[in-house]
């Protein structure tokens, strides 16, 4: 803060004493001011913060090369226990851009909104039944996504 703007505080809180103005009037005035002063200040704090061109989806990658790493515990230690007591995924196209996918297990069920990650914006699975999922409008990438991580765990 400079030295004026502090002299013109100091200065103005003098005549205050001198004003025949409710003191309601004056709590107001002198609040305006600090929060005046504040936003200014913050404005050009927040503004030397360097830009990301990284979003918050990004970050929520595969670690250590495990697809369920990244998905709620311990949900996906019973889906992926599941996966490999015996479970048969069968995954068949739906075009180009869709797939269904038949003899999911039970837990892994309930995780059919995270396997491509939080992104509000991404597709989200369609239920066909107790065991099977439909996934409409994906890329390639996150088709192999979903192989990869319901193959992966059965050790296909």
């Amino acid at each position: 803060m400079k030295f004026t703007t502090i002299a013109s505080i100091g200065g103005l809180c003098l005549l205050i004493q001198q004003t025949p103005a409710p003191a309601a009037f004056v709590d107001g005035i002198i609040t305006a001011v600090f929060v005046g002063m504040g936003a200014g200040e913050t404005s050009q704090i927040v503004s030397h913060i360097p830009k990301r061109d990284v979003s918050i989806f990004d970050i929520l990658e595969q670690r250590d090369g495990d697809p369920f790493a990244g998905l709620p515990q311990p949900a996906a230690d019973e889906c992926k226990g599941q996966l490999q007591d015996g479970a048969t995924v069968v995954f068949s196209p739906i075009g180009s851009d869709g797939i269904r996918i038949d003899g999911v297990p039970p837990a892994c069920m309930t995780l059919a909104n995270v396997y491509l990650g939080e992104n509000p914006n991404q597709p989200g699975p369609i239920p066909m039944g107790s065991a099977s999922l439909e996934y409409h409008n994906l890329s390639q990438e996150e088709i192999d996504k979903l192989h990869a991580t319901l193959n992966e765990a059965q050790g296909q």
